[in-house]
């Protein structure tokens, strides 16, 4: 939670203390859990994956509710269907791999164990649009993270933001989401008082989006046909890297695996209003917080509520790797590269660096 957030909850609980005259409990019924779908499919060759859960109270504390035993299928244009297995408690794989085409559309259906048939709107996938090239600076933000008592502090972190150039020649502007992958390798020494000790050449592949990053006029700077949009904030002290606290290790190099979605009118809308709500500072004219419908309904009881949205778009990702350790303000330039995309979440190659490593 921000400063400003806070100072807006505390002067809004100071006016309503002083406005009223008796305390009020106030007591929420309950609902009946429903069912909340988290499926997308994308033009990345890969097994698909469909999340079914149910809601949870607003008072209790979150835990994933699967909702098992359903029936799931996704339809093209064309009728060719593709069959989801559950693989685990409310994960729903697809039995083979397959990749969306751009400008076909797509019709998530579910049908729960207890009857109830569900679909979605069609959804058409939109072109992506490719990035070769980005531009960036040193900063310092602020936020507030938690101290070795676990009390929120606010905390300056040193970083690098990034910026992508997207070219538009279409009377819209483009539509996009971009999730932010870094790829850290380090080296391991094996025996610590071995002044001879063999080496490990490890990287690990770690997720650093901590909010929704549309490509929005608003929120992006727009030049003729150019929008400049923040596309990463890379902070410089590897504590922050979560995971990559590991003993007699040394920060070799980092790359940043950008990853691009491209959004169709109904996707755009509904992230935009999921994040300005999860975005919101707290101010009077901030936007309500309303419960998000997305684009899934009941056939055969059209008034049960549903949550959730399904999307499908075009993937695209690149990677540009940064200058060497440590990073310095006067050098925080990106380089375009091998994709690395494809590299698992972490691997170590003994003695001699694999052949992907970045030198």
């Amino acid at each position: 939670m921000t400063i400003k957030k806070i100072t807006s909850f505390l002067l809004l609980t100071a006016f309503f203390a002083h406005s009223c005259v008796d305390a009020y409990d106030a007591e929420t019924d309950a609902p009946d859990p429903v069912l909340v779908v988290e499926g997308m499919i994308s033009t990345e060759l890969k097994h698909h994956l469909v999340k079914l859960s149910r809601s949870k109270p607003f008072e209790t504390v979150y835990r994933f509710e699967p909702e098992p035993n359903a029936t799931v299928y996704i339809e093209d244009n064309g009728q060719q269907i593709y069959h989801f297995s559950e693989e685990s408690p409310g994960h729903y794989y697809s039995k083979v791999a397959f990749s969306g085409v751009t400008g076909s559309s797509y019709t998530l259906h579910i049908e729960t164990e207890n009857g109830d048939v569900f679909r979605s709107q069609p959804q058409a996938i939109m072109p992506t649009i490719g990035i070769d090239t980005l531009s960036s600076r040193m900063v310092t933000r602020q936020k507030m993270l938690p101290n070795n008592d676990g009390e929120l502090i606010l905390t300056n972190i040193q970083g690098v933001e990034v910026f992508a150039e997207i070219e538009n020649y279409d009377e819209t502007a483009p539509k996009f989401r971009f999730e932010q992958v870094m790829y850290v390798q380090y080296i391991t020494v094996i025996e610590p008082q071995n002044p001879d000790s063999p080496l490990d050449y490890c990287h690990m592949k770690i997720d650093m989006q901590d909010m929704i990053n549309l490509t929005v006029p608003e929120t992006g700077t727009v030049t003729g046909n150019t929008i400049v949009q923040e596309v990463a904030f890379i902070p410089v002290e590897r504590k922050y890297y979560h995971g990559l606290y590991i003993q007699h290790t040394r920060l070799n190099r980092r790359a940043l695996i950008l990853k691009q979605y491209s959004l169709n009118v109904d996707a755009f809308l509904f992230y935009k209003q999921l994040s300005e709500q999860l975005e919101a500072d707290g101010n009077l004219f901030d936007p309500i917080a309303v419960q998000l419908y997305g684009n899934i309904s009941c056939l055969n009881d059209p008034g049960k509520l549903v949550l959730g949205f399904f999307e499908a778009s075009g993937y695209r990702s690149e990677t540009f790797v940064l200058p060497g350790e440590p990073l310095m303000s006067h050098r925080v330039s990106l380089k375009k590269t091998e994709n690395l995309d494809h590299l698992p979440r972490q691997a170590c190659s003994y003695e001699l660096p694999p052949v992907y490593w970045i030198y």
